[in-house]
């Protein structure tokens, strides 16, 4: 009886320690997609070439600072697709919402101007403030760059610790940051649809 009853208690032992939370995915939003028709391409073609985002970022769960030294990488909270291809999704939405025609590396040839972009921090801790910072640059063909910069964004979490906020202040961080490109990179005809 206790042969049979030993692997039987291990086996109910084992199942019982062996579940897992679910994980969580989470989007960055854009509202130029949601909240505006497509505008007729009349703005200059830009060809956009994001360089390098933090390798901290290069991953699917999400990273956050616990303090100035410190990450905490999330076990179940994943970003849910990688956060360069969200970046480069909001920039083109809303670079196509003001009129232009984005291209990315490889469909460049024809463009009249380079965008290039390179995320240097997006952290902060959470429920408090995210802050992002870029450094970017335009130039025509292999010119020197006709204008470049810095941009530095923070959005509030509202004290709201979550991660679903913390997705929420990313959302309007690339938001914000695509939104300065835009007033910095096309001339203002163009950037008025």
């Amino acid at each position: 009886m206790i042969r049979t009853s030993f692997p039987l208690a291990l086996a109910l032992l084992l199942f019982s320690c062996g579940t897992t939370a679910p994980s969580r995915f989470y989007l960055v939003s854009s509202p130029a997609a949601a909240s505006q028709a497509p505008t007729e391409s009349t703005g200059p073609l830009i060809a956009l070439e994001i360089v390098d985002v933090p390798a901290y970022l290069e991953r699917d769960p999400i990273a956050t600072r616990t303090s100035s030294h410190e990450l905490s990488v999330a076990d179940f909270d994943r970003w849910a697709e990688p956060i360069e291809e969200a970046l480069r999704r909001v920039i083109a939405e809303t670079f196509e919402s003001k009129g232009a025609n984005l291209v990315f590396p490889g469909g460049e040839r024809e463009a009249a101007l380079f965008l290039r972009l390179e995320l240097t921090a997006l952290d902060g801790v959470l429920g408090g403030d995210l802050e992002l910072r870029a450094r970017w640059s335009v130039r025509r063909g292999s010119e020197t760059p006709l204008l470049a910069g810095r941009i530095r964004r923070t959005e509030s979490t509202g004290g709201d610790a979550s991660y679903a906020a913390w997705a929420a202040a990313t959302s309007r961080a690339f938001q914000g940051l695509a939104q300065d490109l835009v007033q910095r990179c096309m001339p203002q005809d163009a950037a008025t649809p």
